[in-house]
């Protein structure tokens, strides 16, 4: 009797190993029942719907959550206008005071304005010179 290579032997058990693996898959896919393969697509059809509806609801909550900043703008561009406006109404209304005292001659009787206003005639208005330091 003559002995086969090792490498041959290990060759061929790997062949045959491999060609029994593909049967017993085959038989085993063969030997599924169509109700099998109803179950499965069923569980897969539930979960893309709940991942659907998953989807769904995530894309609900943040079209709500831009449309709350969108009324929220709207109310705080609205309150920015008021106050603009108040403003604006408020520095008309102390041009004509400072005018009505200017025209009186009483200009010197108003305390000095916050930083940032200046009153022509006003003495707040009028430098004095600074005194040198002494060495």
């Amino acid at each position: 009797m003559t002995e086969i290579p090792t490498p041959l032997a290990l060759g061929l058990v790997g062949l045959v190993s491999t060609i029994a693996g593909a049967l017993i898959a085959a038989f085993s896919k063969k030997w599924r029942t169509p109700a099998d393969d109803r179950e499965d697509r069923k569980v897969g059809i539930e979960a893309d719907e709940k991942l659907i509806q998953r989807f769904e609801q995530l894309m609900n909550g943040q079209d709500k959550k831009i449309a709350d900043l969108g009324s929220e703008l709207k109310e705080v561009r609205a309150i920015a206008e008021k106050a603009v406006h108040i403003n604006r109404v408020l520095t008309d209304w102390i041009y004509a005071a400072v005018r009505v005292v200017r025209e009186l001659g009483g200009i010197h009787l108003l305390p000095a304005p916050p930083d940032g206003v200046v009153i022509a005639d006003h003495p707040s208005n009028k430098t004095t010179p600074k005194e040198e330091p002494h060495e």
